[in-house]
């Protein structure tokens, strides 16, 4: 077995740059779909197939003005919740 000479992660990256604007989420498209997306199974960014599958779904839904990421991996006494703007927690 020999090691890729290029890594998979960047032939998705010319392809994404190739396409047209994504279309922006406006409040009439209603709620986007929630998505979990665990480290370690999948490999993520190995995977070819795994990547344009993903992309695919995620261009046939209108481009989120923010996405929200939680991690268990961090400790913090107090719990804190930062932001960059004055946010409305739901």
């Amino acid at each position: 077995m020999t090691a890729p000479t290029r890594h998979p992660f960047l032939d998705h990256l010319d392809r994404v740059a190739a396409l047209d604007p994504h279309t922006p989420w406006t409040p009439d498209d209603g709620a986007l779909p929630s998505l979990y997306v665990g480290h370690g199974a999948p490999p993520l960014f190995e995977d070819a197939g795994w990547m344009r599958e993903l992309h695919d779904w995620a261009r046939a839904l209108p481009r989120p003005r923010a996405v929200l990421i939680v991690s268990a991996h961090w400790d913090s006494a107090p719990l804190s919740i930062t932001s960059t703007q004055p946010t409305d927690l739901v």
